[in-house]
């Protein structure tokens, strides 16, 4: 089962407010800047295309959330089902959302496991595979499911086609429970429902991207900046980093305006920072945290900009 993070999205708009977040012990402002999360112009249109498939008498479409590696589509998944937690009703807890993590290793009675697990059991019966895949889908419906979400779905197709028929066939038989599917993945799990007229008629896959900002586009730039300024404002420092103010070019260039690799980049710099208790993210982590995700001989931006809090 996978566990939701507890994402930490409060801003501390106030050098007060940065001076009590900045005194915490070192793990909770470690698990700050692990679970930082920052809705942005992207991320809240993925929401939306979230929200409008959940629907109360949900018809068994099959959609995607789409985009590259790092894109974010993993976090904005994860937001979406810790919005729709289990409720507790009179005869016991419904799960309004399940939310699963594909395998590259996944069959069928596991892809069954994980949904039993995302709805709240303990173990799976000891009865044949077909019947526990049988039962794993009625248990969506038992258990009040409207979406199910499997994140990492290009897994399901790569290089398994026996496997990958059967787990297409779950995929169909959960979709007829009337029950919604949001597969989340790389483009190939566009290009694989586009090749299987059944997944397909699922609803024709409706399907919405989560791209990278364009760094050749202003607008698109600027909002990178200021996705950066929000970063900045939520990281548990008592002085500002000035990460889209005074780094943001130098982070657009090195990310390609892909949100998971700069917060791969922000989040190391931050780890870094906080240990050796400094005031904010200076420079030398910056350096350091691209440079060692860079391809040798690389050169690494410098980060220069205005003098620093001491």
């Amino acid at each position: 089962m996978t566990v939701i993070p507890n994402f930490h999205m409060r801003a501390f708009k106030s050098d007060e407010e940065r001076a009590v977040a900045a005194a915490k012990p070192l793990h909770e402002r470690i698990s700050m800047i692990t679970n930082l999360l920052v809705p942005h112009r992207k991320f809240d249109t993925a929401q939306d295309a979230m929200e409008h498939l959940f629907v109360p008498d949900p018809p068994g479409w099959i959609a995607g959330l789409i985009g590259n590696s790092r894109a974010g589509k993993s976090y904005a998944a994860k937001y979406f089902a810790s919005n729709h937690p289990a409720e507790l009703q009179d005869h016991g807890y419904d799960y309004p959302v399940a939310y699963v993590e594909a395998r590259s290793d996944w069959t069928a009675i596991e892809f069954s496991r994980q949904i039993y697990l995302a709805t709240g059991a303990t173990a799976i019966p000891r009865e044949t595979n077909a019947t526990v895949n049988t039962k794993a889908a009625s248990r969506l419906a038992d258990f009040g499911v409207k979406m199910l979400v499997i994140d990492d779905a290009h897994f399901l197709w790569e290089g398994r086609s026996a496997v990958s028929n059967r787990l297409e066939g779950m995929l169909i038989h959960i979709a007829n429970q009337k029950c919604n599917i949001l597969l989340v993945g790389l483009e190939s799990v566009y290009m694989a429902v586009l090749n299987n007229d059944q997944l397909f008629r699922r609803g024709n896959f409706p399907h919405y991207p989560l791209v990278e900002y364009n760094d050749k586009d202003f607008d698109e730039k600027n909002r990178f900046f200021f996705f950066l300024n929000e970063v900045d404002l939520r990281l548990p420092f008592k002085h500002l980093s000035n990460l889209g103010r005074h780094h943001g070019q130098a982070l657009l260039d090195v990310s390609g305006g892909s949100v998971g690799v700069v917060m791969n980049i922000v989040q190391d710099a931050a780890y870094m920072a906080a240990r050796a208790e400094s005031p904010c993210i200076k420079r030398e982590h910056l350096r350091q945290a691209v440079a060692s995700r860079s391809a040798l001989g690389t050169k690494v931006p410098d980060f220069n900009g205005p003098a620093e809090a001491a």
